[in-house]
């Protein structure tokens, strides 16, 4: 039921035209950053773990609303669980991501645009960095999408609010009181990451970090699946 309904859900994305501009201009982005070369590896795949997480955003939104509210309502009414159906949308904006994550992290290497080929630190870096900014995007589009918060000009100044918040983390926190530090646990921690995949040296602090990212995202999809589910409304 779950992966049919990914591919299904998949299949509407790309058919429609919202793919088509976040997609060309991450890849637009991605050439421009490697349109020189010797690039240095970390600071490199930093810089597109970054724009991964905000492109994330902004494709998670266009998976969860490709397709038409009318035929959304039906596919939900005609699912055996409704639960299924939600979790196959994170699935869907996360197997996007996924595509571009492998594509921007594969491209520097095969056009040789590195100065020296990664060593395994920093592949599994890459690989950890991406992912995980990647699934806590899709995550974040999830719970601020039109069928959760109903007026789209409120989900997407929260969206937008969230994703630099989750950018400016470390330079937040540093501005609070002390006794108001715990917020760094609200964040999600974006701009650790980026800091960590810059250090050669930091595999673990990566692993780490991009745990606690993916522990964040799943507790937001969540949320998002339960509080969905107990709608009674589909058309909602």
């Amino acid at each position: 039921m779950i992966k049919s309904t990914v591919i299904y859900l998949l299949r509407t994305y790309f058919r429609s035209s919202s793919y088509f501009l976040p997609c060309f201009l991450y890849f637009l982005l991605t050439v421009l950053i490697y349109s020189y070369k010797p690039n240095p590896i970390a600071d490199s795949y930093s810089v597109t773990a970054a724009f991964l997480f905000f492109f994330s955003c902004w494709i998670g939104r266009g998976v969860y609303h490709a397709e038409n509210p009318d035929q959304r309502a039906i596919t939900i009414t005609h699912s055996r669980n409704k639960w299924k159906f939600y979790l196959s949308e994170w699935f869907s904006a996360i197997a996007v991501t996924f595509i571009l994550a492998v594509v921007t992290i594969l491209f520097p290497v095969l056009m040789n645009m590195f100065e020296r080929f990664p060593d395994r630190g920093e592949w599994i870096t890459a690989l950890v960095g991406h992912f995980s900014l990647g699934i806590l995007g899709s995550s974040l589009a999830l719970l601020t999408q039109r069928s959760f918060i109903h007026k789209t000009i409120y989900g997407l100044n929260l969206l937008l609010i969230w994703s630099l918040a989750a950018l400016l983390h470390t330079q937040l926190i540093s501005l609070l009181p002390e006794n108001m530090k715990c917020i760094s646990w609200i964040l999600p921690p974006v701009l650790p990451i980026i800091q960590s995949m810059i250090q050669s040296d930091s595999v673990a602090s990566v692993l780490v970090l991009s745990g606690f990212a993916t522990v964040y995202a799943i507790i937001l999809a969540s949320c998002y699946i339960y509080f969905s589910s107990r709608k009674n409304d589909v058309m909602l």
